[in-house]
């Protein structure tokens, strides 16, 4: 969705409060987009929110912290696309 928009998105990912890693290969995570109020009606947690400037900053107490730019990753994204991979 960043990549998309050119927005970024700050997330922080605490696992006392979500227990096992939210973005763990054996677990099925989903991600929803929705306003504010949405989120709080929800009862879901939040985990983070878009943000103007074109940045990802991703906060985890179990990873090293992401802070890149969404240009950095839009790029990291399409290469392998336009070398052919994938193929």
């Amino acid at each position: 969705m960043c990549i998309a928009s050119n927005l970024g998105a700050t997330v922080d990912v605490n696992s006392k409060a979500y227990g096992d890693p939210i973005f763990a290969p054996s677990t099925t995570t989903y991600v929803l987009e929705m306003t504010t109020a949405e989120a709080e009606a929800s009862g879901l947690p939040v985990i983070g929110r878009v943000e103007a400037g074109p940045r990802v900053r991703i906060k985890s107490d179990r990873l090293e912290p992401i802070d890149l730019p969404v240009a950095e990753l839009a790029q990291a994204w399409r290469a392998p696309l336009a070398q052919g991979g994938g193929r």
